[in-house]
């Protein structure tokens, strides 16, 4: 058994190229923090795409640039502008991250959207509203919608806020 699976790791090596093939990367939450702060010039709306606060991306940012060894923005009070490096840098990064994006899409469609999550209180999913009342009574949620609970009552130790996660496309 263990030499078939063996037989079949080398055959997936060889065609992908070489058993020592390794890449140099720079921090990828840094490249991520990057790519976003250079499309909106702004760490703060870069912040609010990558759902972290501006100063964390703003670390990230600077940590690759570290990494790089260069830098990659000027730093303005009210805005960031890019170097010439950071200029030549961004469409390669962009393009990797939409070739990622592409082959994930084509393995795994259901990360396709983008994930809404929705806080319903007890009180109104307990009255009879009739979106809610068709879910219950068919017993089967839709895949794009998973319900949990969100915040628990202390006395009742019942869900006292369900969210409801809503995958968009």
């Amino acid at each position: 058994m263990t030499k078939f699976f063996y037989a079949m790791k080398m055959r997936a090596f060889e065609a992908i190229g070489s058993l020592t093939m390794s890449y140099r990367l720079p921090p990828l939450n840094g490249l991520r923090a990057f790519e976003a702060s250079a499309r909106h010039l702004s760490f703060k709306r870069a912040a609010d795409e990558l759902c972290v606060t501006p100063g964390a991306v703003n670390q990230q940012v600077k940590s690759l640039e570290a990494s790089l060894g260069l830098q990659l923005f000027r730093r303005f009070h009210r805005g960031l502008l890019l170097t010439a490096e950071g200029e030549s840098y961004l469409p390669s990064i962009s393009q990797a991250f939409r070739t990622i994006s592409d082959a994930t899409e084509g393995v795994a469609p259901a990360l396709k959207g983008r994930r809404l999550r929705v806080g319903v209180s007890s009180t109104l999913s307990a009255q009879s509203h009739p979106a809610i009342e068709n879910l219950r009574r068919s017993g089967a949620w839709p895949p794009w919608i998973r319900p949990r609970p969100l915040v628990w009552g202390l006395a009742s130790r019942r869900p006292t806020i369900m969210a409801l996660s809503v995958f968009l496309a």
